[in-house]
């Protein structure tokens, strides 16, 4: 089944780059205003190796990863602080649920005012952008375990690393793996933004200088580039987790 839904996305992204390069080519669309894949593909190709478009690469990736890692040690311990006390899960939660139905852009000039232009900005703004995600996730983990489980092997004498390791885990670990992988596009989509917004370096703002420029081919290549690093990563993220529940079943 899995190889077959495969076969299928396969199938679907060469009709839709047939249409693409079909309607650039017939001059249905001008080329001016979309290139031909084949053309963009090309320039992508060339970019990747030129010494720019690495160094800028290299800079957006440090600050995901930095921020997602960042966001994931603060955010598990304060869900599970949160979540672990009814009081202060009533209190607080309505606070961690507000930013999450709200556009985080809004805030990238209060980020820009108290951190400048340059890495602190862009860190700073990848981090809230993932954060309140990490600890909703961790307090939905928390609530997922049944309290009947944790009742009977408590009334079997189960000790706490007993409890954790064939309780708590195999309830919370789906949840959590999941949240990780969501929360590492969260952090892409924070931290290209805030290169979009204002930095000096970033493929965010390489992004933006070629979309001022006009220069259509580079900036559809960019985006290309940039959605198969992000698909990457979550095909990795994927990966590790089917690996890990295997493992663990």
């Amino acid at each position: 089944m899995a190889y077959r839904n495969g076969i299928v996305r396969i199938l679907c992204l060469v009709v839709l780059a047939l249409i693409w390069e079909l309607v650039s080519q017939s001059g249905w669309v001008s080329s001016q205003l979309l290139p031909p894949l084949s053309e963009v593909t090309l320039t992508a190709y060339q970019l990747i190796q030129t010494e720019e478009v690495q160094i800028n690469l290299a800079s957006t990736m440090i600050v995901v990863f930095s921020s997602f890692i960042t966001a994931v040690v603060i955010g598990i311990p304060v869900g599970i602080m949160i979540v672990s006390n009814c009081y202060w899960k009533k209190v607080l939660m309505p606070f961690v649920m507000f930013p999450l139905g709200i556009p985080k852009s809004i805030f990238l000039p209060v980020f820009l005012l108290v951190f400048g232009i340059g890495f602190g900005q862009r860190f700073a703004f990848g981090v809230f952008s993932a954060i309140f995600l990490v600890i909703m996730n961790c307090g939905t983990a928390i609530s997922s375990v049944q309290p009947s489980h944790l009742f009977t092997a408590r009334a079997y004498g189960a000790s706490m690393g007993q409890i954790s390791r064939y309780i708590y885990l195999p309830a919370m670990l789906p949840t959590i793996l999941e949240g990780l992988r969501l929360t590492m596009i969260f952090t892409q989509t924070g931290v290209i933004l805030a290169e979009m917004y204002a930095s000096r370096t970033g493929v965010g703002t390489l992004l933006n200088n070629w979309g001022e420029a006009y220069q259509i081919s580079n900036l559809l290549a960019g985006i290309l580039l940039i959605s198969l690093f992000s698909i990457c990563i979550n095909e990795a993220f994927i990966w590790f987790e089917r690996r890990l529940m295997g493992a663990y079943e």
